[in-house]
């Protein structure tokens, strides 16, 4: 199983909030943050720093993905 990227979210938060849509329908979800930098951890568990996360899910399930994308963000 190999994973692909199928999304680039703007910060954490809107990682979060893709990887719940996929989520709800079935996919399996990783999120990475695109920089080196560090990060610091505010009291809800979300970074201050505006970073990018790339989102990948398996890609068995890219099509899936895609639709779930499509109707969602």
């Amino acid at each position: 199983m190999q994973w692909i990227k199928i999304y680039i979210a703007d910060n954490e938060m809107d990682a979060s909030l893709v990887k719940g849509f996929l989520e709800s329908g079935g996919i399996k979800v990783n999120i990475v943050p695109q920089s080196g930098s560090s990060v610091i951890q505010g009291p809800l568990n979300f970074s201050n720093a505006n970073i990018p996360y790339a989102i990948f899910v398996l890609e068995e399930h890219k099509n899936s993905a895609e639709r779930i994308l499509a109707t969602s963000v």
